[in-house]
């Protein structure tokens, strides 16, 4: 539901702050057979220990080496002994 302002209602709650984690980055290169350019695609993955819940549809603030972004939560956790393995997109 919108409200006359267009606002949803929905309001950030911070939930965990200050958790040590690592972004990691994968880039993979797509071509097509029409002969245009190649297309990048860049995926991240959050990496943190296993026993931090994350809920789906969360939105997560990560400073990495003097850089914040936001993203999204997207798709279930590998889960690991040592850690787990959250792939993320940018937030809107």
């Amino acid at each position: 539901m919108t409200k006359p302002n267009k606002a949803t209602g929905f309001k950030d709650v911070i939930v965990l702050e200050e958790q040590p984690c690592k972004l990691s980055f994968e880039n993979l290169t797509t071509t097509t057979d029409s002969g245009n350019a190649e297309k990048v695609i860049q995926i991240t993955k959050l990496l943190i220990a296993p026993e931090i819940q994350i809920k789906p549809g969360s939105k997560l603030t990560v400073t990495q080496n003097g850089v914040t972004r936001e993203y999204k939560k997207s798709g279930e956790p590998a889960v690991h002994f040592a850690h787990q393995e959250i792939m993320l997109e940018l937030f809107d």
